[in-house]
């Protein structure tokens, strides 16, 4: 697990197993860092994953709207739920 705080302090820590009840229990070695390279390199993988996973999720959409009229009123239900996504966030 890596937590990255105001891209500023880095926190990476090593579960041993999960099979443990407490947390205590299942961390292993953790690495603290608030070296701005070491920040920052982390910040921008994660940053990658992110855009990754947008341009993936357009691209659906890209391709059920391009299918529309083979799926009829199926476009129009995707729209609807995207619209209201952008909405509630």
């Amino acid at each position: 697990m890596t937590v990255i705080v105001d891209k500023e302090l880095c926190l990476e820590i090593k579960d041993d197993d999960n099979e443990y009840d407490s947390t205590v229990e299942v961390l292993g070695l953790a690495t603290y860092s608030n070296s701005e390279s070491t920040v920052l390199s982390y910040a921008s993988m994660f940053e990658t994953l992110w855009i990754q996973a947008e341009l993936k999720s357009k691209k659906k959409v890209a391709y059920f709207l391009a299918k529309g009229s083979q799926y009829g009123n199926s476009c129009q239900i995707l729209m609807d739920i995207l619209s209201l996504r952008k909405r509630l966030r």
